[in-house]
């Protein structure tokens, strides 16, 4: 189609757990953080702060990752740090479907990337929920597109043959005799 994609956003049965997608295209699959998913130790779940130990105060800073795993490296100033001497200044922590995937959660626009497809998307989920499709799981987009327009044209046609219905007329016996009568 000519679009260069490098990010998608998905709901959480699409994420790309082993990584085919993005070592095929490049592209990177983010999902909402699963909450089934513990936080690793000496990181802050609220603010996604990943720190080196329980006694570091200063927050380590993503540099990228191998493929399995996320690397941190300490952010610290020389000086700051109380604990220089005896701090590895880098952390790995392995990727997961929850705060810490390809790209985690605590990068930049990602949080802004996840509310604009749930924004595209309600128009969709109305059309779903209309067509009375929500409870159906489907694994592809032409497998929704399909089921979503046979749905919409069953509702088409129900309301067309409820516009066509003919009027029932009340057959009174008098009128019935009369019309016999002047045949």
């Amino acid at each position: 189609m000519g679009l260069e994609l490098s990010l998608v956003t998905a709901d959480e049965v699409y994420h790309d757990k082993d990584g085919i997608l993005f070592e095929e295209t490049g592209v990177i699959v983010t999902t909402p953080p699963s909450s089934k998913v513990n936080t690793p130790e000496n990181v802050d779940a609220e603010t996604v702060k990943v720190f080196c130990h329980n006694e570091c105060v200063i927050p380590m800073q993503h540099i990228g990752s191998d493929g399995q795993e996320l690397e941190y490296k300490c952010d610290a100033e020389p000086g700051q740090c109380l604990h220089f001497e005896t701090c590895p200044q880098y952390r790995f922590l392995p990727m997961d479907s929850g705060l810490f995937q390809r790209m985690p959660f605590s990068s930049k626009g990602i949080e802004y990337a996840h509310e604009i497809r749930k924004n595209c998307e309600r128009p969709f989920n109305l059309l779903k929920n209309q067509a009375g499709l929500e409870k159906i799981r489907v694994r592809s987009q032409h497998a929704t597109m399909t089921r979503c327009t046979f749905a919409t044209i069953a509702i088409l046609l129900i309301k067309i043959a409820g516009k066509r219905k003919k009027r029932k007329i009340a057959k009174e016996p008098m009128y019935l005799l009369e019309r016999c009568a002047n045949m």
